[in-house]
């Protein structure tokens, strides 16, 4: 399966914000598409909550899940540049962590 879109989030400490968009954008993904996320070392959890809510995206690569877990300094560049790195899709987009997916009605 090729895929088409990638919707590329970068956190760190935002797991309020994906709490609520990552269930909503989770739900509009179309098949083909995915959603990336880069934890740049955060330390409100996110990790886990990503691993006990979204495993079977993560597996099944709906979901790339990435964690920086060396000591390079926060920059929203080189993260932005990572997440696009590990995008598979034709199209990739920035998606903020408190910014929502919907579809066209």
């Amino acid at each position: 399966m090729t895929t088409l879109i990638s919707f590329c989030t970068t956190c760190r400490n935002r797991l309020w914000q994906l709490k609520d968009t990552l269930p909503a954008n989770h739900k509009v993904l179309e098949a083909g598409g995915e959603i990336v996320i880069v934890d740049y070392r955060s330390d409100d959890g996110l990790s886990e909550w990503m691993w006990a809510n979204y495993r079977e995206s993560i597996e099944n690569n709906r979901i790339v899940f990435f964690e920086v877990k060396n000591e390079v300094k926060w920059n929203l560049a080189r993260a932005k540049n990572l997440a696009h790195r590990l995008a598979s899709g034709s199209y990739v987009f920035n998606l903020d962590a408190d910014n929502y997916v919907t579809q066209k009605e």
